[in-house]
């Protein structure tokens, strides 16, 4: 099994530890390096960056178990998401206050790999996925395994629609793309009911 860790505490450590020494690969990371150097020496791969556990599962969906503090998951919960690539499994074993589980996992589970897995939407469908974020840029979405571009090949493409898969940020992504659709380009919106703007 290949997992990532981040936040290599007390249990954190010892969970990367016993798993990378029973012959799991383990990404280690930390917001400091001297944990990220002792998980090393019992076998870990070194992630000093939230950037290189990403990479370290080469485009593939990321296993990553949080084992940091309840005062900063929503912080880093959210900097994760947008890193992660779509279809990856993040567990929170931290110390959490769980009345807010749900509002975490609502805010998981609105990333849009679940919806083309689950409609099998792929290159017979779409052509590409964009996102702002260059860390996923140059790799393919998981099962579907679409091409992720920047931004950019919207208006250099200029599709005559676009399935908006990240619905919750509707509001701020119809702003970014604003040349876009000035340009005649339309955006499909899936969720809560399909609509087109």
């Amino acid at each position: 099994m290949k997992i990532a860790i981040s936040g290599l505490g007390r249990m954190g450590g010892q969970i990367a530890r016993k798993l990378a020494e029973n012959g799991h690969e383990v990404i280690a990371n930390n917001r400091h390096r001297e944990p990220i150097d002792e998980a090393v020496t019992h076998g870990t791969i070194a992630a000093y960056e939230k950037a290189d556990v990403v990479k370290a599962f080469d485009g593939q969906p990321v296993v990553l178990w949080i084992m940091i503090p309840a005062e900063v998951i929503e912080s880093e919960l959210d900097v994760w998401l947008d890193i992660l690539p779509t279809g990856s499994i993040i567990i929170d074993g931290g110390n959490s206050d769980y009345r807010g589980d749900k509002a975490r996992a609502d805010k998981v589970a609105a990333k849009g790999s679940t919806l083309l897995n689950y409609f099998q939407l792929g290159a017979d469908v779409l052509d590409f996925v964009v996102d702002r974020s260059t860390v996923k840029q140059g790799y393919y979405t998981p099962g579907t395994h679409l091409p992720i571009y920047a931004p950019e090949k919207l208006l250099a493409d200029m599709p005559d629609y676009v399935l908006l898969l990240t619905w919750n940020f509707a509001s701020e992504i119809l702003a970014q793309q604003s040349e876009y659709r000035r340009r005649g380009g339309r955006f499909v919106v899936p969720i809560p009911s399909v609509k087109v703007i």
